[in-house]
Order: structure tokens, then C-alpha cells, then sequence
């Protein structure tokens, strides 16, 4: 379903009412969500004798307040909700940083080992944990200290992510391996921010089974993951819809969908039987405690759906009086309370929730802060205003960030100067504001305008109204060139703004436009008397330059400049938060060096040797040999898992000789017979081949190429360090990559094409 299409589908408003409107559903439904937990939640396990005692004829109204908090606490409901929350947007920023990505499943799983940990370890020890590694905390709620309570876990889903860790196997689809037999609630609860991840997707049906196998994590039985289904499908409606459909109307369709997604399922009938009861229910003018006990006592996942359902229906104006009819009974209060909260706060928005149960809420800054991230996505072309560091230290590096004074203030003694001596070129891990050089350089737009990422970051630091106020008086900086104005607050002295071009197919000048960015502010920089320069990868971003070619132009005009000026000291740094970006640039910087051993100046071409006879026949039979065992790995599904977590490092438990072939014979036997050639990166520049295609290549596309070419891009699926942490082919092979341009190289050698 959604690995085959780019997962994260961003709010695509028309203008900014529109957008304020889902913002308003989205925050609405994960603070009404958490509302009707903590509402429900004191009286959980009471019966319903207890709770009319207790709290009158009416029952429970209001929050039961802590004692020490003064907070009305969330269950372990609305734990898990952030956690899947923070997940799937971990997930999306993966998939928007390096254009492929899993199932939302899997990432939400991994979310969960999180949460799991906040339930077995002190605060200290989780937010110790490492974010590196196949086992990384990847949640930066992991910095939440009021997230490691024991709020009434679910022993179900205690007892199948415990099982889950201590398993090696990775599992591919939930639904067809069961975690067990259960069908409680505890998959149901949790599952709205899927919904709100994911709004305008266009097959709904596939949505709807998503949502099901995240439920099925944890919860196997049918009716367990099923219900997830329904409360995906009308969240989603909710969210997204353009027209005036009715609530009710909503409900058949979901009903009417998953009943598809799941036709000839054992149990369908009960659950399509219980949606019909609880519509039914809500039109009548019996009492709401009378019709709960029709449905149930919502234990389970199909009674906390038909609860929900009915008191939604029946009290769809009425945010307060749903949430309340949803927890007086002497069932799984909390969870019947959470997913009616869910459905509510969606239909009425954030808004037209009382202020008495939003001021007293535990933790509603972040969960406001987790439904405005989910709203907005990841920082793109059109969410200039986000700021890109921010997230990727949310959502790539586990870690929260704190607000901005306390941030300057941790960082004020902590400011990294360069290593002195001789003019270098550097990449830190750092933000570029904190960087003491002489100067940095902003990424900036033709207009000088205040943007977002790496531009946003370097304004609200500087000083937003005098920055602006200095780049307005010069009013135009076109692609490839450079102008100075004062640092202002920033601890340098200039800040340079480099114009870098946006990524078309690299056939528009988008190159050389690169080049001259990067050496105009070098220029500038030596002329305003600066011996040390801080840069951001210039046009990698929402200029969507490829980032192996955005390093290699960065790295070749910063040592032409050196070269060219070697009576002039110049250090050089550039500042990169993520990791993966660090090892790309340090890879490429050692390559440069060694190609730029002599006089190697800009823009040099490279003469590239004609394909041999050896080699094509090497090739040939490579290919040939090779074919059908990788066709298997990418067409069978149990050995598509397998091959996706296969590392270079450590050897699996299963398929055992299979690995030893694939690692001798196929891999090593590739640069053993000079199949991956040293010099592909000429062949595919000078050809100027599409760099995404290079990276996804199709059969359409690989038919248009030489034998040489095929063979140059074989080289990158081998040498280019595109993959998933230290997985081998967690890409080429199991998305049919290599089994394309295999075949694509053997058709050429049938046809006789040289």
C-alpha cells in the first residue's frame, strides 16, 4: 500500500482559512481523544453502583484532579497515541529525506518498544538510551518525564511488544501473523493519529487496512484490529472532507468499506452488527446508561467502537455531553471515553471544546505539539514557517527541543569554534547558528526573503526585523550569486546569502548555478577580510538538489577556492545536524581528494574509457548466473523480508547458505570481476543521467541506456551508501532494482546493442 507512494500527504490547502480549519479537526481530535481518557480513567475499574454514589445521579462530570499535579492525569490510552504519533512521524521523515520508505507498521513498532520502555525503565535510563543502532530509541517523547508512569498498562499489549523485542525476526504483516488472540481495546484507542497522518489519501480502503495491521501489532483476533479499520476510515473523513456529509453517513461508509477489506472474515458480522445497533441506538429516546448496555462494557476492541459510535452519533453538537455519556458506565470507561474524545474533537474542532477540560489536561502542550506536526509535516516548499532543525532533532534524532530561550542558554558556553591552523575544509555536527566563524551563509531566495529550515533558523537568531530590514534595502540576489549583511545577534560578523538554484533535472544549469553560489561567497567573504566560513549544504533541502551531487559541487568549488587563493588562510565548515548527511559528505570529501590529487580544476571531464570485451562479457555472465536468484529475493515475499534485514556486518539464523551466495557470490563476485567500476560517477555525470531514475530505476528507462551506463548504475547500487542503517540491500533488491537493470543488461547483450 503506502511504501509504493510518497506516505506523507500534506495538508493541501487552498488558502489559509482552510488550513487553519484542519488544524483546528487535527488538534481537536488528539486533545478531545485525551480528554475523554482522563475523564474515564478514575473510574475505570468502578462499577456503576460506585460512580451514581460517588458523583450523583448524573455521574462523573468533571475531572478528578491529582493531588500532587493538580492535572487531570492521561491513562496509558493517550500514552500510546502519542507514541504512534511520533512514529509515523518519524516514519514520514525518513521517507521525505530519502524518497523511499516502510510501511507506517513498522515505524509505529518501533515506536511502541519505545513506549514499552517508559513502562519498564526510570526517566534516566530511557532518555540515555541510544538513538543509534538497529535497536534505537527513535521517539523523542522518550524525553517526556511524565510518560515513564504506570498508568493501567494493558497486559496485552505489555505482553506482544515484550515478545516483539525479544524477537530477531522482522514481521512484515500483522494480520497474517497474529501476536495472539486478543481482540481488547487496546488497538483501537491508540490508532488516531494514523488517520491525521495521512488525511487525503487517496485509496481509502488501503488506509483503512493500515490502520487495522497497526492495531494487530499487538491485538491479533479479527475483532481485535478490525474496529481500528472504522475509526480510521471516519477520522479520515472527517479530516479531509470537502462536502457536508453527515456523521451518520460517514459511519455506513466506513462500515460498508472495511466490510469489503474484509469480506469473508468469521467475525465481520459481529462487527457490522454492533455499528447497526449503535446508529440505531442513537436515534431512539431511551437513556444513554440503558443503551450502553445494549452494546457492552467496551473491553473489547468491537463494544469500545460500538460506545464511541453511539454516544458520537448521539451527541455530535455536543463535545461535553459525549465524552461524559462515554465514561459513566461500569466498563472500559477511559478507552470508550478516548475514542469518542477522538471522533468529537475531529467533528466540532480544537475550539468548540469547553476551556475547563483543556487548561487542566496533563501534557496538552504535547499534544498540541505532536497534532500541530502531523498537520503540518515535514518543512517543505509549502510550510515555509516550520523550522527544519527542529524537527529533524524530533523526528530524525529522537531528541525534544526545548524552547528557545532555554536552548540559546544551554548552548551559550557550548558555541564550537573551528580548529585552528592551516585552511581546511570541515563538517560538523552542528547547527549553523551556533558556529563561531567569521561569517555563515544563509541559504537564501532571490528575494531575501525570510524563509524556513536553514534560512528561518539563521533569521529568528539574527534578529528577524533588522535582517529583513538589511536584505530589503538590497532587494534581489539572483541564483548562483551572493550578498553580505551585518550578523546582528549571531556571534559572527557577516552573514553571507548565497542564491542556490532549484532542482528541475539538471539540465537547466542547476550545476554550474551550484558552483558559482558557493564561489561568490567565498569571494565575498575574502573581501570583507573573513578567514573562516560556515556553510549549509546550499539547495539540498526544499531545493530538492540531489545531496551526493549538492556535496560534490560544495566540496570542489570550497577546494578550487583554497587552491586558487594559497596565500589566503580560509576555514571552511559546513554545519549538518543529520548523521546520515555527515557520512555522505565525509565519503564524497575523501573521493574529491583522492581524484584531486594534481591539478584537477572545475568542471574538468574525465576521460571515460570504452566498455571492453572482458568486461561485457564479465558482465553477461554475471547477470545471466545471477538473475534468477535475485528475481526470488524480490518477488518472494518471505524472502523479500529476510533480504531486507540482511546485514553486511552479522550473519542471519535462517536461509543460512542462501547468504553465503549472495554475499560470494553475487557481492563480492561483482567487485572481484570489476563489475562495480571505480569511475561510475563520471559515467552517470558526463551523461548527464537523471540522478533519480539512477537511484529508482525503471525497466522504461534502462532500455533508453548504453551497456555502460547499465553497468555504471549497477556500480552505484553497490557502492553508493543509500541504504537503511547497516543493511546490505535493504533498496535495490527487495524494490527490484537490480533485478531491473540485470535484465535490462541482458536484453542489450540479446539484441546484440553495444
Amino acid at each position: 500500500m503506502v511504501n509504493q507512494e510518497r506516505l506523507h500527504m500534506q495538508i493541501n490547502a487552498k488558502n489559509d482559512q482552510e488550513r487553519k480549519e484542519c488544524i483546528k479537526k487535527i488538534r481537536g481530535c488528539l486533545v478531545g481523544g485525551a480528554i475523554g481518557d482522563a475523564l474515564g480513567y478514575p473510574i475505570e475499574f468502578a462499577g456503576e453502583e460506585e460512580i451514581f454514589h460517588t458523583y450523583g445521579k448524573q455521574g462523573l462530570r468533571e475531572y478528578i484532579l491529582d493531588a500532587k499535579t493538580h492535572k487531570a492525569l492521561i491513562s496509558d490510552d493517550t500514552q500510546m497515541t502519542l507514541f504512534t504519533a511520533n512514529g509515523l512521524l518519524y516514519g514520514n521523515t525518513r521517507g521525505d529525506l530519502r524518497g523511499i520508505m516502510g510501511r507506517p507498521r513498522s515505524y509505529v513498532a518501533k515506536a511502541y518498544q519505545d513506549w514499552l520502555r517508559t513502562q519498564e525503565e526510570s526517566y534516566e535510563e530511557g532518555k540515555a538510551h541510544s538513538r543509534e543502532g538497529k535497536n534505537a530509541c527513535i521517539s523523542w517523547l522518550a524525553d517526556v518525564p511524565e510518560l515513564y508512569e504506570l498508568r493501567a498498562p494493558g497486559n496485552t499489549c505489555l505482553s506482544a511488544l515484550k515478545k516483539q523485542k525479544n524477537e530477531s525476526n522482522f514481521i512484515e504483516d500483522y494480520i497474517s501473523e497474529p501476536q495472539n488472540n486478543s481482540k481488547g481495546c487496546g488497538g483501537i484507542m491508540r490508532i488516531a493519529p494514523f488517520a491525521l497522518a495521512y488525511p487525503n489519501h487517496a485509496q481509502i480502503d488501503e488506509l483503512d487496512k493500515e490502520g487495522a495491521e497497526i492495531a494487530a501489532i499487538t491485538h491479533g483476533h479479527s475483532l481485535g484490529y478490525m474496529p481500528a479499520a472504522v475509526v480510521t476510515h471516519i477520522l479520515s473523513r472527517i479530516i479531509s472532507s470537502k462536502d457536508s456529509m453527515e456523521l451518520k453517513e460517514i459511519v455506513l461508509e466506513a462500515k460498508k468499506t472495511v466490510s469489503g477489506i474484509f469480506r469473508g472474515d468469521e467475525h465481520l458480522q459481529e462487527l457490522v452488527d454492533i455499528i447497526d445497533l449503535a446508529v440505531n441506538l442513537s436515534e431512539n429516546s431511551s437513556s444513554d446508561l440503558d443503551n450502553i448496555h445494549q452494546i457492552g462494557e467496551g473491553w473489547v476492541a468491537e463494544e469500545t467502537l460500538g460506545i464511541a459510535l453511539y454516544c458520537s452519533l448521539r451527541y455530535q453538537k455536543d463535545f461535553s455531553g459525549g465524552v461524559i455519556a462515554a465514561v459513566n458506565h461500569k466498563g472500559d470507561s477511559d478507552s470508550t471515553g478516548a475514542v469518542t474524545g477522538n471522533i468529537l474533537g475531529a467533528l466540532l474542532g480544537y475550539e468548540a471544546i469547553e476551556e475547563k477540560w483543556k487548561s487542566s489536561l496533563e501534557l496538552l502542550d504535547v499534544i498540541i505539539e505532536l497534532a500541530d506536526d502531523l498537520c503540518v509535516g515535514y518543512p517543505s516548499e509549502v510550510n515555509e514557517g516550520a523550522e527544519k532543525e527542529n524537527w529533524l532533532q524530533k523526528y530524525l534524532y529522537g531528541h525534544r527541543v526545548v524552547g528557545p530561550n532555554q536552548r540559546l542558554d544551554a548552548l551559550a558556553s557550548e558555541k564550537i569554534a573551528l580548529q585552528p591552523g592551516i585552511s581546511c575544509v570541515q563538517i560538523q555536527k552542528i547547527s549553523i547558528t551556533d558556529l563561531c566563524t567569521d561569517a555563515i551563509v544563509n541559504a537564501a531566495n532571490e528575494q531575501l526573503l525570510e524563509g524556513g529550515g536553514v534560512c528561518g533558523a539563521i533569521f529568528k537568531q539574527a534578529g528577524s526585523k533588522d535582517l529583513s530590514k538589511a536584505c530589503q534595502i538590497i532587494g534581489f540576489c539572483k541564483t548562483g550569486s551572493a550578498v553580505i549583511t551585518p550578523g546582528f545577534n549571531l556571534s559572527c560578523k557577516y552573514i553571507i546569502h548565497a542564491v542556490g538554484p532549484r532542482w528541475i533535472d539538471g539540465e537547466h544549469g542547476e550545476p554550474s548555478q551550484l558552483y558559482d553560489a558557493y564561489k561568490a561567497a567565498l569571494e565575498l567573504a575574502k573581501q570583507n577580510g573573513c578567514h573562516s566560513i560556515g556553510f549549509p549544504l546550499i539547495s539540498s533541502g526544499i531545493y530538492n538538489y540531489p545531496k551526493d551531487g549538492a556535496w560534490r559541487k560544495a566540496l570542489r568549488a570550497c577546494n578550487h577556492f583554497l587552491k586558487n587563493n594559497p596565500d589566503y588562510e580560509m576555514d571552511i565548515v559546513f554545519a549538518i545536524l543529520d548523521d546520515k548527511l555527515i557520512a555522505l559528505g565525509e565519503r564524497i570529501k575523501a573521493e574529491i581528494e583522492v581524484e584531486e590529487k594534481g591539478d584537477y580544476i572545475a568542471e574538468r571531464r574525465v576521460d571515460i574509457p570504452e566498455l571492453t570485451e572482458e568486461l561485457d562479457q564479465a558482465t553477461e555472465s554475471f547477470c545471466r548466473e545471477c538473475i534468477l536468484l535475485i528475481s526470488a529475493l524480490t518477488e518472494d515475499k518471505e524472502l523479500n523480508a529476510w533480504c531486507r534485514q540482511l546485514s553486511i556486518y552479522s550473519k542471519t539464523e535462517e536461509h543460512v547458505e542462501l547468504e553465503k551466495i549472495l554475499k560470494q557470490d553475487f557481492f563480492q563476485r561483482a567487485y572481484d570481476d570489476g563489475i562495480v567500476i571505480k569511475n561510475y560517477r563520471e559515467v552517470i555525470d558526463q551523461n548527464n543521467l537523471n540522478l533519480k531514475m539512477v537511484a529508482c530505476p525503471t525497466k522504461e528507462w534502462v532500455a533508453t541506456l548504453s551497456k555502460q551506463q547499465i553497468i555504471a548504475v549497477i556500480a552505484y547500487h553497490f557502492r553508493t551508501d543509500h541504504f537503511v542503517d547497516d543493511y546490505l540491500w535493504n533498496k535495490s533488491i527487495p524494490e527490484g532494482y537490480m533485478g531491473i537493470l540485470m535484465q535490462g543488461y541482458l536484453d542489450k547483450c540479446n539484441k546484440g546493442n553495444h
